[in-house]
């Protein structure tokens, strides 16, 4: 069986280009995929410093919401990404960037996703992740061997990751799947809305899914051990909830207790913050909250090209794009971008007035 590729002849690709891959979300197919992006890209100048590329997934649509989300997190949509990713490097390609949109976090997420052993112990990074170096800020000593793993100048280097309103429990992100991308990527953004209506629908549903026999991939559950939902409650989604981004006093007692201080240090926003052997911090303004190492925007405030849903705007609204067109070409953090303000933790707001606040 031969594996289907796209070559463009006399094609010589531009030392200076990276690859800006986009994984859309539910219910789009890949006409609107492509003109959310193209749109996208029409209002920056990013068609300058990358080469897009659309990951086009089975997103289904109307009642098919629960089947797209194991579709996503699905080991034949890792695969799939899988060989989208070595064939950017075998194009000669070594810079990636990364954007998704709602439940496209999700398949990028499932194709990060490290592997397990059956009591629930990291045994190693994913395929997809193999194809990337670690972060050079980022001390990954969770291998098989218990050392580092060796670098190869073969693989690509993840220059950022963006989720725009992401639709992804908030308990899997912080367990696991934040650390499967963050071991690679020292550039993770959050955008999010805290009245995001889709992602409100999306914990209620996924909140009671279970109560009709619907099992969680691995990947979605709060931990690796089989989860069994006991109550009704809704399983909040990171683009909404996006003021829980960090580790709890007891999360930070079970990294010491598993002798591995070191690595829960590194995979927090303010690596200076001091906190004792108990876990907990020693900061009284920090409340115990260990926020994690990642960029997180809220843009709750904006309130122009944006639909009533408040799930979409990325490819429209002004101030979403100048940010994102900065982010992707200048690899900033957001504490160094210049619109936007900061708040909490790791949280940023955009330097804009609401349009009811006139002078």
């Amino acid at each position: 069986m031969t594996t289907a590729t796209l070559r463009v002849q006399n094609w010589v690709p531009y030392m200076y280009k990276e690859a800006l891959v986009f994984c859309p979300g539910y219910n789009t197919c890949m006409k609107s995929a492509l003109q959310s992006l193209g749109q996208f890209l029409a209002m920056t100048k990013l068609s300058q410093h990358v080469y897009p590329f659309v990951f086009v997934w089975p997103g289904s649509k109307n009642v098919g919401f629960s089947l797209a989300s194991k579709i996503a997190a699905s080991d034949i949509n890792q695969q799939n990404m899988l060989k989208l990713v070595k064939g950017l490097g075998a194009a000669g390609i070594d810079k990636v960037h990364f954007m998704t949109h709602s439940m496209g976090a999700q398949t990028l997420l499932g194709a990060f996703r490290d592997k397990y052993d059956e009591n629930g112990k990291c045994i190693g990074r994913s395929d997809v992740s193999m194809c990337f170096q670690l972060d050079p800020a980022f001390d990954d000593a969770e291998g098989p061997a218990g050392g580092k793993p060796q670098q190869s100048t073969d693989q690509m280097i993840c220059k950022s990751i963006t989720m725009l309103n992401p639709d992804f429990p908030v308990k899997a992100f912080v367990d696991r799947a934040f650390l499967s991308i963050r071991r690679v990527c020292q550039t993770i953004t959050l955008v999010g809305d805290r009245n995001d209506r889709a992602l409100w629908w999306s914990s209620f549903c996924m909140g009671t899914f279970p109560h009709f026999g619907y099992e969680f991939p691995e990947v979605l559950r709060p931990t690796v051990a089989p989860y069994k939902q006991t109550k009704w409650a809704l399983m909040e989604r990171t683009g909404r909830s996006i003021d829980k981004l960090y580790f709890t006093a007891a999360e930070g007692q079970q990294y010491h207790d598993g002798g591995n201080d070191d690595a829960f240090r590194r995979q927090l926003f303010n690596k200076a913050e001091s906190f004792d052997f108990s876990g907990r911090t020693k900061d009284a303004n920090n409340d115990n909250r260990f926020w994690l190492d990642m960029d997180v925007i809220d843009m709750t405030g904006l309130d122009t090209n944006i639909k009533g849903m408040r799930h979409s705007g990325f490819s429209l609204n002004g101030m979403l794009l100048k940010d994102l067109a900065e982010l992707l070409s200048s690899g900033n953090r957001a504490i160094k971008r210049s619109t936007l303000l900061f708040r909490e933790g790791n949280i940023f707001s955009y330097a804009h007035a609401p349009a009811f606040v006139v002078q």
